[in-house]
């Protein structure tokens, strides 16, 4: 593969006995030659590396990364699994927040329309870094750690390629560039998220 190409990465969080997974799906575009042998251990060892600590971080220890899987976006889409083990998430309160209940991440470009903008939904939280239907103030800071080192993997590094996030939709090529983020101060409703069912 080649600079310019764009792939899917796509994080599955679950609690140990199966039947809670939770996806998120993100998109990133390689700048840079690689230094890792291909694409897929490059992009999904600098998240592993660089994101995942602060990912954990706004997670309930009742869930996991189970894998990291990246994607091309031909069809048929090629690349590779890397399941994961001990990447439980970091929030210990005894009480989870509902499933369907998230923490967002808007991921803006430079353009304007539905089309140009991303969203992440967030694994689940617990009722500790919740405030009413807001959260607090301490875990938007966390969220915002979060966005910032999804968009650093876009900067140089001695160790990886860059990878720069975009926004996927199949109605625009190139993909746009994310350039910057909102952290949505008031909990968000997934209005069909159920066990098995990811963001």
């Amino acid at each position: 593969m080649a600079i310019g190409d764009v792939y899917r990465l796509s994080a599955t969080w679950d609690n140990a006995g199966g039947g809670t997974e939770q996806v998120n799906v993100f998109h990133f575009r390689q700048d840079t030659d690689l230094i890792f042998d291909t694409p897929e251990e490059d992009l999904s060892q600098r998240f592993i590396d660089e994101v995942v600590p602060s990912y954990r971080a706004l997670v309930s220890s009742f869930l996991a990364i189970q894998n990291i899987g990246v994607r091309t976006l031909g069809v048929p889409a090629f690349g590779q699994d890397f399941p994961q083990t001990g990447m439980n998430g970091l929030l210990v309160a005894a009480t989870i927040l509902p499933l369907q209940v998230a923490a967002i991440v808007t991921w803006r470009t430079p353009f304007i329309g539905r089309r140009y903008r991303g969203r992440t939904y967030l694994p689940t939280a617990t009722e500790a870094e919740s405030n009413g239907t807001a959260w607090s103030n301490a875990y938007l800071t966390a969220m915002a750690a979060f966005a910032d080192d999804v968009l650093g993997m876009g900067t140089p590094s001695i160790d990886h390629a860059e990878w720069t996030l975009v926004v996927g939709t199949d109605l625009v090529t190139p993909k746009p560039t994310v350039t910057t983020y909102t952290v949505q101060p008031v909990q968000g409703i997934i209005r069909r998220r159920r066990p098995g069912s990811g963001s």
